[in-house]
C-alpha cells in the first residue's frame, strides 16, 4: 500500500510487480492474477507490457515466494514488525525458501529487557523464548544470527545492519530496564576483590 502511494520508478516496475503478486496470492488465492493484472494498468504511470507482468504471474505460479525485503523498492518501505502482524504479511515462525531455493527459519523477536549491570545484558524474547545478549550480540545480527544458530539450531534468514537497526530502535522504544544489584556487575567485583584483600 505504500509503495503503491509513493509512486515507483520506471527501473522498478518489474519488482514491484513480483511483491503486487506475493501479496495478492496472499490476500486473494482465487483472484491473484486478475488483481496483479488490475495493479499494473492502476500504480504503474508506464505499465509493464502483457509479456513482461504475465512472465511474472507464471513464476509466482509455479512456487510460492516471500516479500523481497531485503530488495528496493521494498527495502525502504519496509516495516518488518508491522508486516508481521499483518494476515498478509511475511510468515514468521514456519521454514521458507528464498529465491536461491535455501530455506530458512524466520524467527519473531519481542519484549526485549535489559539488565543494568556492568556490562549490561539483554534478554530478547525469540519465538517465545527467552534469549541472553551481550550488547554486541544485540546490536550486530551477524553476531545474533550466529547466537541463534549456536542455541536454537535456528538457521535464519540474513538481513542488512541497517534494517536490523531499525528493529533494535523499535524494540528499545519498549524496552524494560531491570535494576541488578552493583556486586552483580564487573566492575563490582573487582571493587569486592579490593575490598578483601
Amino acid at each position: 500500500l505504500t509503495l503503491s502511494k509513493q509512486g515507483i520508478n520506471v527501473g522498478m516496475r518489474n519488482m514491484a510487480a513480483f511483491n503486487f503478486g506475493v501479496f495478492y496470492r496472499k490476500a486473494f488465492p482465487k483472484k491473484w492474477k486478475e488483481k496483479l493484472r488490475e495493479a499494473n494498468k492502476s500504480f504503474f504511470e508506464t505499465p509493464l507490457d502483457d509479456r513482461e507482468i504475465e512472465t511474472i504471474i507464471r513464476s509466482l505460479d509455479v512456487r510460492k515466494y516471500e516479500y523481497t525485503c531485503s530488495s528496493e523498492p521494498i527495502k525502504s518501505v519496509c516495516n518488518y514488525f508491522a508486516c508481521v502482524k499483518n494476515p498478509h504479511g511475511i510468515n514468521v515462525g514456519r521454514n521458507q525458501k528464498d529465491e536461491n531455493g535455501v530455506t530458512y527459519q524466520e524467527v519473531e523477536f519481542n519484549d526485549l529487557r535489559k539488565y543494568d549491570c556492568d556490562p549490561p545484558r539483554y534478554v530478547l524474547k525469540v519465538n517465545k523464548l527467552d534469549i541472553v545478549l551481550s550488547s554486541e550480540e544485540f546490536q550486530s545480527f551477524s553476531k545474533l544470527r550466529r547466537r541463534l544458530f549456536e542455541l536454537l539450531d535456528l538457521m535464519v534468514r540474513p538481513r542488512t545492519q541497517t534494517r536490523w537497526d531499525k528493529e533494535v530502535l523499535t524494540l528499545i522504544k519498549t524496552m524494560k530496564k531491570i535494576e541488578t544489584p552493583p556486586e552483580v556487575s564487573i566492575s563490582g567485583e573487582v571493587i569486592e576483590l579490593l575490598h578483601e584483600t
